[in-house]
């Protein structure tokens, strides 16, 4: 009885938080829409999350039903903070998916658009270079949310009141400076690398010696829209490899 209460509880303060995230969403101008992954539209800097009835299907994919975060790498791949499994302390391991094919084209997913301030495809590029390693996870101080609030607008601090998105812990990988500035932009692409830091200085070297062309097949451009927001640049990859850009 105590746990069904106990449980209860727990779902109708999710309820609450998604109630209050679709209000708060209205004086940023975004809409939240509503799809499976098949159908649904995202495009690169989107944060999703999976619904609270995330399929029939449930048991038998790695989606963890309530409020799981995605961030968008590009229209058509996402972010996924999935568990490690057989260990007494989980940590997340990020990795790239596909929603719109395979087991994810049948999850219910929401997209809540682009955070206001977001920075871009600063965020992107550090969203690849997590899939290199296992990332700290605390169910309440350093989830997903976390982490795709952190690569939406380069920072993490939660709220003591948000049940899933409570105050930021310390050693949650999520204090090391992110802007939209050219500089880290390009330092990161062509560096191919970024260090991840806590608050009390543990730092999280990420590093990929061969780029994911897949995932990010084409340089960032310096030209922003009126939004401030980074494209990609529409040129031929065969250009882009003649020129010296970081590791090779």
């Amino acid at each position: 009885m105590i746990l069904h209460r106990l449980f209860s509880l727990f779902s109708y303060i999710i309820l609450l938080q998604q109630a209050k995230d679709c209000l708060a969403a209205d004086k940023h101008g975004r809409v939240f829409t509503k799809g499976k992954g098949e159908t649904l539209s995202i495009s690169t800097g989107d944060t999703v999350v999976s619904s609270l009835i995330v399929s029939t299907m449930t048991q038998k994919i790695p989606v963890h039903p309530p409020y799981r975060w995605y961030y968008a790498i590009r229209n058509d791949q996402l972010l996924f903070f999935t568990y490690t499994k057989g260990r007494l302390f989980p940590k997340l391991k990020p990795k790239i998916i596909q929603p719109k094919t395979g087991k994810y084209a049948k999850i219910n997913f929401i997209n809540h658009g682009k955070k206001k301030d977001h920075i871009g495809l600063v965020g992107s590029l550090i969203g690849i270079l997590m899939t290199t390693k296992e990332l700290p996870f605390n169910l309440l101080f350093c989830n997903s949310k976390h982490y795709v609030e952190y690569l939406s607008r380069g920072y993490s601090k939660g709220r003591w009141y948000k049940l899933l998105y409570n105050s930021t812990s310390k050693n949650c990988p999520v204090y090391a400076e992110l802007d939209n500035s050219s500089n880290l932009l390009y330092g990161v692409f062509d560096s191919r690398s970024f260090v991840l830091k806590d608050k009390v200085g543990n730092k999280i070297p990420l590093e990929v010696y061969d780029w994911p062309w897949d995932v990010m097949p084409y340089s960032p451009e310096m030209n922003r829209d009126r939004q401030g927001t980074w494209h990609f640049k529409t040129k031929a990859r065969d250009d882009l490899n003649s020129k010296s850009m970081g590791h090779h």
